[in-house]
């Protein structure tokens, strides 16, 4: 039988893994406008304007709510497409809200934390790419929130970089440095359990995969990701079987296995 050799290269994700789903374009987004700063969003009153919806049409006049209730209670008579793709809400300067305003945005969080609605915040000063899921954002504190957050992909671009370039330590050492600030713990972990991988040390790099999975449980694509490189560790540290086991989920969850993973599989006894 011709034995079939696996390269980490190969079949391991090796690029930092990118939150491809919910979109704000198919979910609803929000400015919350503060009473002290009329007009800044486009409007002279103060509370959660509605900017961005497929289910509005080209009105006059955005929806506009006084508190958080109501927003969500409009939230959930919109289309499914829209609720499974969450609230986006778009907030200025925490200077230019009050102490209730401010409170509105943690009511708001525990709401969508309950009703299970995925909630998303952005400074419009880091717009279009500086979106935080709500367990990771206050808005009081979010000028330290948004400079860790800058502090933390530049760590993680270096990291990556150097994995790239096979020093796979300080990629290591890197990552270690990064999940103390950032908030995407669960990519940090996975990319980090990458670089063991190249080191041959497959068991932490499970450990850490799993982990990533515990973090983030609700993100498909991540899940599925995880699922195949997870299964490829198995595979290098013979576990034939629970390699095949995660294959099988990521196969489950569309996921494109590499042609050459399957095979190495059925050459020991495992396919469908």
């Amino acid at each position: 039988m011709k034995t079939i050799i696996l390269t980490l290269t190969l079949f391991f994700c090796i690029n930092p893994l990118l939150d491809a789903a919910p979109k704000r374009e198919n979910g609803l987004s929000v400015h919350l406008s503060p009473e002290s700063a009329p007009g800044i969003f486009g409007v002279d009153k103060k509370g959660f304007m509605v900017s961005q919806s497929k289910s509005l049409k080209p009105l006059r006049e955005r929806p506009l709510f006084d508190t958080p209730e109501q927003l969500i209670e409009y939230f959930l008579n919109q289309s499914q497409e829209i609720q499974e793709n969450g609230l986006w809400v778009v907030t200025t300067n925490p200077k230019a809200y009050s102490d209730d305003e401010m409170k509105s945005t943690e009511i708001l969080k525990n709401l969508c934390r309950k009703k299970n609605i995925i909630l998303f915040f952005c400074r419009g000063m880091w717009l279009p790419d500086g979106w935080i899921r709500a367990d990771k954002f206050n808005l009081k504190d979010s000028d330290n929130i948004y400079s860790n957050m800058i502090k933390a992909n530049k760590i993680e671009s270096d990291a990556i970089a150097h994995a790239q370039q096979g020093n796979y330590d300080k990629a290591i050492e890197l990552y270690n440095k990064a999940l103390n600030i950032t908030l995407n713990p669960a990519y940090v972990i996975h990319d980090r359990g990458m670089a063991y991988a190249e080191k041959g040390e497959y068991s932490k790099c499970i450990d850490d995969i799993t982990k990533a999975m515990e973090l983030n449980p609700n993100e498909i694509e991540f899940i599925a990701q995880c699922y195949n490189d997870r299964g490829v560790a198995y595979f290098h540290s013979g576990q034939y079987e629970k390699s095949w086991q995660d294959v099988q989920k990521a196969l489950d969850m569309n996921y494109n296995v590499h042609p050459g993973f399957l095979a190495a599989l059925k050459s020991k006894g495992y396919s469908k």
